[in-house]
């Protein structure tokens, strides 16, 4: 007899485990990779009742998928988007449908029946942002997505009204930016076309009409927008940042301001139509690399070449409105920190990459001046030096070899890589 109940305990364990697996199964994202649904930072109780809502509303063998790039990259927002002062439930996911496998639903008013949804077709959500462009309390849901072959996207706007969500503007674009263009406070939108490669200025007008208000000419041999970074471009002055792929082994940078209340492409020529920017042999995301608030611009060039191996660095610039680009500083990249070469060694040091170190010479290889290794936590008592910052599952270190180098100066030119 006490077999028989250890037998039915043990088989009531599994049925209880195998319903919570598939349960996490059904709640996973589409993106190859689980929602994290039951990991920080979705373990609250608000987000807890969401997903158990979210089940009772998605088709079977419907899965919640993500946005694959930009700063919303959840399947799940608890979002007040009606200025009803109530948290509604906004979310992205799967299903078997054919013709619209991808959909948009909002669960409104904390009730199991207040809820709505929009289809889409496509095969990924790329992008997914909101704003109330016409100021009456209801965001707008801007969604970039991805068709079936992974190369075309379509850009669609799309608004709750009286309880139903509609498309109220679609187009086929490769990226989009929010921008205040004209300084009004309100962002226009900004509409990256590879196509006809231009960049589209659209203002939002009465009811729910998107209008272009302006069109910026980009490269033509635009293959590929690699990111799109807006921020200051100079002290007094905004700007676009377009870094893109032009061919297999070319990239460039586009910068467009803000000028006669019109925008302007700084480094196109409108006479040949053809943009005399920076060109470099690969793709560097432009960036405030030391904390000034500038935006730079990156050009790699190679530091030191032998026949084992070549050494690049980034040659960073900033813009000027009457002098054009000026140099600022260079960098040393690796895949999890970049160093900010110091003014006393910029063009004064040869650099020889090792197995999880990087040794720092003098320009003519005489003398060692530091390294920065990498030291897995295992192996603690490896490190040497001064220890800089960790990663996973390993530390870096500084270890000054030359007596005469700065080393606080090293240790603050050292910065991780955003995650």
């Amino acid at each position: 007899m006490m077999n028989v109940s250890i037998c039915k305990l043990i088989k009531s364990f599994l049925v209880c485990h195998l319903a919570l697996l598939i349960i996490i199964f059904l709640l996973s994202s589409c993106n190859n990779q689980p929602a994290d649904l039951l990991s920080p930072p979705l373990l609250d109780k608000k987000h807890h009742e969401a997903f158990i809502k979210i089940k009772n509303f998605i088709p079977k063998n419907s899965k919640l998928t993500s946005p694959l790039k930009g700063d919303n990259k959840n399947a799940v927002y608890l979002l007040d988007y009606n200025n009803d002062e109530a948290e509604e439930i906004i979310y992205f996911y799967k299903t078997e449908d054919p013709y619209a496998p991808l959909r948009m639903g909002i669960i409104k008013d904390n009730s199991f029946i207040n809820a709505t949804s929009i289809g889409f077709s496509g095969n990924e959500i790329d992008k997914f942002c909101y704003y109330d462009f016409d100021r009456d309390g209801i965001f707008e849901f801007l969604i970039l997505k991805m068709n079936s072959n992974g190369k075309l996207k379509d850009f669609i706007v799309v608004k709750e009204h009286s309880g139903i969500l509609k498309a109220v503007y679609a187009k086929a674009i490769e990226d989009f930016e929010l921008f205040d263009v004209d300084g009004d406070g309100i962002f226009e939108l900004l509409e990256f076309d590879k196509k006809h490669a231009k960049m589209n200025i659209v203002k939002f007008k009465e009811n729910d009409r998107f209008e272009r208000i302006a069109a910026v000419d980009l490269d033509g041999n635009l293959k590929e927008i690699k990111s799109i970074t807006i921020g200051r471009a100079s002290k007094d002055t905004d700007a676009i940042f377009i870094d893109e792929q032009l061919g297999e082994e070319i990239s460039a940078t586009e910068l467009l301001i803000l000028q006669n209340e019109r925008e302007k492409n700084v480094f196109s020529n409108y006479l040949y139509k053809y943009s005399e920017k920076i060109l470099k042999p690969y793709y560097v995301k432009s960036k405030d690399v030391d904390g000034d608030g500038i935006i730079e611009i990156a050009i790699p060039e190679m530091l030191n070449h032998s026949k084992d191996s070549a050494v690049w660095i980034h040659k960073w610039f900033q813009w000027d409105r009457k002098r054009g680009l000026i140099y600022h500083c260079s960098t040393y990249d690796s895949m999890e920190y970049y160093f900010v070469i110091p003014r006393f060694l910029d063009g004064k040091i040869h650099i020889e990459i090792e197995e999880e170190k990087t040794l720092f010479y003098s320009q003519n290889r005489e003398k060692l001046l530091f390294s920065i290794y990498k030291v897995d936590k295992k192996h603690q008592e490896k490190g040497r030096g001064d220890k800089i910052f960790e990663v996973l599952n390993a530390d870096y270190y500084l270890d000054c070899k030359d007596i005469s180098i700065r080393k606080d100066e090293i240790l603050k030119s050292i910065w991780k890589h955003e995650e």
